[in-house]
């Protein structure tokens, strides 16, 4: 059976650009500017299915309308071609364009099933775990002010066996985030299709187990962060609700 506690660690945070970095360094310009919270957007592209990119662009313009607030700095960054790479600002107008450029690159349930599937799932998932440890690094010595990250993703099926270093890159990911006092917020934006709709194209024995590990490690990213993971949830009005509640420190 597989175990979940490492896969989490595959976090899908692209690189966010170096002017974005700076603003986030006390005593740079702009740090002094705004006393509320920084939300980062990470669209995890490279796992999610091109079908759900209309359900994907409506979760994501929708969220960033309800929980950017006055005071707030947000931020939309993606895992891959998508290309999205949105520094930090309170002008909800950018929002847009970056959403319109969401897509869904994951691969199809029929092949990610296959035995042959697992070194590119493993390969995908060290070029996200890279990205997000240097993102983490560029958000260190801002402590005073709470980030919540909300990651849109359709989680990850690997173990613990999958790779030495992938245990190395969780410990590196779940130390930084307590120093950078950094939550994270996960959410499949397959909600309660994800089980039956996907079923239909694949042998269902085959995909339930791959489901599990895959929503089993979201969970598991999210609370060793001290957040949540919303899974098999259509209510996107209910998920909003809860990370604004749960980010509000």
């Amino acid at each position: 059976m597989r175990s979940t506690l490492v896969a989490g660690a595959f976090l899908g945070i692209a690189y966010m650009s170096s002017l974005a970095a700076q603003q986030l360094i006390p005593g740079r310009p702009g740090i002094e500017d705004f006393t509320g919270r920084i939300i980062l957007f990470v669209i995890d592209d490279l796992n999610l299915d091109f079908r759900d990119t209309p359900r994907i662009r409506t979760l994501v313009k929708k969220m960033g309308g309800q929980l950017v607030r006055d005071g707030d700095l947000f931020a939309v960054v993606s895992t891959g071609s998508s290309s999205i790479d949105l520094d930090l600002t309170s002008d909800l107008t950018h929002m847009d364009d970056a959403v319109n450029r969401i897509t869904g690159q994951g691969l199809r349930p029929q092949d990610m099933i296959q035995p042959s599937a697992f070194s590119e799932i493993v390969r995908r998932a060290h070029v996200t775990s890279r990205m997000m440890l240097e993102q983490l690094q560029r958000l260190d010595g801002t402590q005073n002010h709470p980030k919540a990250v909300v990651l849109i993703s359709n989680g990850w099926d690997l173990d613990r066996r999958a790779d030495a270093d992938v245990a190395n890159e969780l410990n590196d990911v779940a130390q930084l985030s307590t120093r950078t006092n950094a939550t994270f917020y996960t959410v499949d934006p397959r909600g309660l299709g994800a089980g039956g709709q996907r079923a239909g194209q694949v042998d269902p024995n085959e995909w339930a187990p791959h489901l599990r590990v895959e929503q089993d490690n979201m969970r598991t990213l999210a609370e060793r962060t001290g957040g949540v993971a919303i899974v098999n949830a259509d209510d996107y009005n209910r998920t909003i609700e809860r990370i604004n509640a749960m980010s509000n420190h």
